[in-house]
């Protein structure tokens, strides 16, 4: 809808205004466009994955979601040369890099901030919606994990 109740109908010859009796001014209407509606698709993206270079160690990610209803995922993100997909929802949270699971939580809503992965282990701050289980597998099909209670956690494995 345009100003006044009229509606808007932008064509190749510069766009029509139609006024609510129906009357066609070609021409009459400037608008402008909204440059940062491109940019709520990010909004969405940042919510369940994005890198935080500025908390610490440049390598930092955060993921996951405490707010966000129903299960949700985002796939195929490319994060420093590493293609990312997150599965967040209200019993599992998982971050899969390169087709290869490297962090996973079950039992509560997480998000998961600082999140520095090592050949050593993993280290992370946690936030749960409840009591959780964490994971990080390990090669060889071997998993650090540990539970933590609901709430803030600092976690290393």
């Amino acid at each position: 809808m345009g100003p006044g109740g009229g509606r808007l109908d932008g064509g190749a010859q510069g766009g029509a205004f139609y006024v609510e009796d129906g009357q066609r001014r070609v021409g009459q209407m400037r608008c402008r466009p909204y440059a940062w509606s491109n940019a709520m698709a990010v909004q969405g993206l940042h919510e369940l994955i994005a890198d935080t270079p500025w908390d610490g160690d440049p390598s930092a990610l955060m993921f996951g979601s405490l707010g966000l209803p129903g299960t949700n995922t985002v796939a195929n993100v490319q994060l420093r040369g590493h293609t990312c997909t997150v599965t967040a929802g209200p019993n599992r949270t998982a971050l899969v890099r390169d087709g290869r699971t490297v962090f996973r939580a079950t039992g509560a809503r997480v998000a998961v901030r600082n999140f520095v992965l090592r050949a050593s282990g993993a280290s992370f701050d946690l936030d749960a919606g409840g009591p959780a289980r964490v994971e990080v597998p390990g090669r060889g099909g071997r998993s650090r994990g540990r539970n933590v209670p609901a709430g803030r956690s600092h976690v290393e494995l």
